[in-house]
């Protein structure tokens, strides 16, 4: 899959995530703290997924133009 499939992919998918946050906050057992943390991993995994394969798409573009 090229990465400009990969980064739509992320773009797609990220209600998901949006879900989860809100589900992390309803039914966790957990202390606000542990939610809050969760919370700011899966923010930061899903920001930094995106970028990287938003800089790798936009790297192979410039390397390869013809391939379009």
């Amino acid at each position: 899959m090229s990465y400009r499939r990969k980064f739509i992919r992320t773009l797609n998918t990220s209600w998901m995530g949006v879900i989860a946050i809100i589900l992390i906050f309803t039914i966790s057992p957990y202390s606000i703290v542990v939610n809050v943390l969760v919370t700011i991993g899966l923010i930061l995994l899903s920001v930094g997924q995106a970028l990287y394969n938003y800089y790798m798409w936009k790297k192979h573009e410039d390397e390869n133009p013809a391939e379009e």
